[in-house]
């Protein structure tokens, strides 16, 4: 089974921050609240088939989201756009329930790592 985060996402954050767990625990919550507001903005704008919209949200958590490493979500944000930009809502629709649950994965898999050692210790 594919694990929702790059296996060395962890390492690089705490790389980043220079082994402060405090740093990395700050980086993890302002991810884990972007990407849950932002996958409520591509669930509302595919409902409403502002197409536009959900190219925008897509787009936007794809690039946070492969900072973050969480390449499950990179990638169902990926396919959405592409069917945004593509005109088919009923494509990225279908993309949907992939993104959701690659989100609850990836969520689960910070909320651990959270509270977890430094990985490259």
């Amino acid at each position: 089974m594919e694990t929702a985060l790059r296996d060395t996402a962890l390492v690089t954050l705490w790389d980043i921050a220079r082994g402060d767990a405090q740093v990395v625990r700050g980086f993890i919550d302002h991810y884990v609240t972007m990407a849950t507001s932002a996958v409520a903005g591509v669930e509302r704008a595919l409902a409403a088939e502002d197409l536009a919209g959900g190219e925008r949200a897509a787009h936007s958590l794809k690039g946070s989201s492969g900072m973050m490493g969480a390449h499950l979500v990179q990638r169902s944000c990926e396919l959405i756009e592409q069917a945004c930009a593509g005109g088919d809502v009923a494509t990225a629709r279908a993309h949907l329930a992939a993104l959701q649950a690659a989100h609850e994965a990836t969520l689960a898999s910070f909320r651990a790592a959270r509270e977890a050692p430094d990985p490259r210790t």
